[in-house]
């Protein structure tokens, strides 16, 4: 019975089919190493990255803060300046020689309903242009002995 199998040489088959079952094993118990070695890699990294996130949206609402703070200074110093051109153009309306209240004093509150009075203002109370006494149109005889419209 021994020469059976050393007969057709089933010892060596075996030996080359055993080996190569083997290294597929081995392959493949390779590849799977591998792959959860990857996983693994691609959840810390996706932890790192969320962990990044957060401290960035924190940060950007503290920036907007920042900024939203900035801008309302801004706006303010903005809002003062251009009350500062008003006080100043509006003093400057009334010279102190008149009788006025000095430069310094004045404000635009003061100014607010101020209508500007000149000795004309009385002698031009009644005053109609005469184009305003016709009609919208001229008439075609007083532009004749006008000479033209003008």
């Amino acid at each position: 019975m021994p020469g059976i199998y050393t007969r057709d040489q089933f010892a060596q088959q075996l030996a080359n089919a055993i080996e190569n079952a083997q290294a597929r094993r081995q392959a493949f118990v390779d590849r799977e190493a591998q792959r959860r070695n990857q996983n693994a890699q691609t959840i810390g990294n996706f932890a790192k990255a969320l962990g990044r996130t957060a401290e960035t949206w924190q940060s950007d609402e503290d920036k907007l803060a920042a900024l939203q703070k900035e801008r309302e200074e801004v706006i303010r110093a903005q809002q003062e300046h251009d009350q500062e051109l008003r006080d100043e153009r509006a003093s400057s309306m009334i010279p102190s020689s008149v009788g006025g209240p000095s430069v310094s004093v004045v404000n635009a509150n003061d100014m607010r309903d101020y209508v500007p009075m000149s000795r004309y203002s009385e002698v031009m109370r009644g005053y109609v242009p005469t184009e305003a006494m016709y009609s919208s149109r001229p008439v075609y005889s007083d532009i004749i002995k006008r000479g033209g419209l003008y």
